[in-house]
């Protein structure tokens, strides 16, 4: 159906129902692509997919099809589709019979296209009570107020690595580091970066649509293939594309897509959609009050990470004499003995170059 709106423009809503027979769920992943081949406008599809597309979707002791997982997957991806995080209780189906395990799985959810999380950056996904259905309702809410804009924290982008200035900027900032101190240079270093990296914020969309402008009308002249000019458009903006797909891929975490999968809208939709599945909305205090306030929620986890690491809790009385060695002497003697250089370099280079960066904002693709 198609969705009316005296401010916003039209969108398409449309309901589904997955097949729940297993032998029929190729049957609702191409039902999928093809309700998905209609994209004139923006597209939220929402219902009971009776699929899931991980195993943290369900609750069971037993793990959900390999087969199934990636079929949903596919059928989601193919169709340019994102997965709106839900809000409240992560499941929304139970079954619980007398004598069996109790089993819940996240079988309702809400998939949107880019477009249309662009036109309601602010939507939520709920997952209501039901007093009687074995599925709990799913509520989506397309405005959500009050929403306060949050200081941006520096983050090392992968995509500066296709920066030419990138080592003359670190350089720079590494040659300012006081008395020589590792952890002083890598500080200035970041000054540095945080710096020029706020020129660069941005500047794909403008400088792509540029380059596309520019291409487009030198496509129009006579001999433009033998002019030089066009060839220079066109290489930068594959730079260009190419450095916009490594800035959202960033984000989105997605390791099971490899290089060379230029998709920077999927990357940037499911940023999106995983920036509000990480954000907390509200917590509960010690007097089992729900605040939403954000210095509450601050004060509230200070609080708690305070008491959980205080010396309040140790028992000072503990006697350690009847415990057993269960290591050598010489192997106390390595693990006391100072980190070697090539042990931190061995670690640091085994990590997965787009985890999540450490309190400097320096990941491990920086290093």
């Amino acid at each position: 159906m198609e969705v009316n709106h005296p401010i916003y423009p039209k969108w398409r809503l449309t309901g589904f129902y997955g097949y729940p027979d297993s032998g029929r769920r190729q049957d609702s992943w191409d039902l999928l692509r093809t309700l998905a081949q209609d994209n004139s406008l923006p597209w939220c599809i929402m219902g009971d997919f009776n699929d899931l597309l991980s195993n943290d979707d369900k609750r069971s002791s037993v793990d959900h099809p390999p087969w199934r997982i990636r079929g949903f997957r596919s059928a989601v991806q193919d169709s340019n589709l994102v997965d709106l995080p839900l809000i409240g209780y992560p499941f929304t189906w139970i079954r619980s019979r007398s004598g069996e395990e109790v089993k819940e799985e996240r079988l309702d959810r809400a998939l949107v296209t880019q477009a249309w999380y662009d036109m309601f950056p602010n939507c939520q996904l709920h997952n209501v009570v039901a007093d009687r259905s074995d599925h709990y309702p799913i509520l989506l809410k397309l405005f959500e107020g009050n929403r306060k804009k949050i200081m941006r924290e520096f983050k090392f982008e992968n995509s500066w690595l296709q920066e030419d200035d990138l080592e003359r900027v670190v350089q720079e900032g590494w040659n300012k580091g006081v008395n020589g101190e590792v952890m002083s240079r890598l500080q200035c270093c970041t000054e540095e970066m945080n710096e020029w990296g706020r020129q660069l914020r941005n500047k794909y969309r403008v400088e792509i649509e540029d380059c596309r402008k520019e291409l487009e009308m030198l496509r129009t002249l006579e001999n433009h293939v033998q002019g030089t000019r066009y060839e220079e458009v066109r290489k930068k903006m594959s730079l260009l594309l190419a450095q916009e797909e490594t800035f959202w891929k960033q984000r989105a975490k997605i390791y099971w897509l490899r290089e060379g999968d230029t998709n920077s809208r999927f990357f940037h939709a499911t940023a999106s959609a995983k920036k509000r599945r990480n954000e907390i909305n509200k917590l509960q205090n010690e007097a089992g009050e729900v605040v939403q306030q954000q210095h509450e929620m601050c004060d509230i986890a200070k609080t708690y990470f305070e008491k959980l690491f205080s010396s309040s809790h140790r028992n000072s009385n503990m006697d350690l004499r009847y415990i057993e060695p269960c290591i050598t002497e010489a192997q106390n003697d390595q693990l006391l003995s100072p980190f070697q250089v090539r042990e931190i370099k061995e670690a640091l280079f085994s990590m997965h170059s787009d985890k999540a960066p450490g309190p400097d904002g320096l990941n491990p693709t920086f290093y």
